[in-house]
């Protein structure tokens, strides 16, 4: 596995998460809980 691809697996998972963190975050889901 080369480097670059490596990288851009673990980019790729730290911007899913920050995605998820944003979205679960949100007031909407905060007072509408599902």
């Amino acid at each position: 596995i080369s480097i670059v691809s490596l990288f851009k697996a673990i980019t790729d998972m730290l911007l899913t998460e920050q995605i998820y963190a944003n979205y679960f975050s949100t007031p909407r889901l905060r007072f509408y809980p599902i």
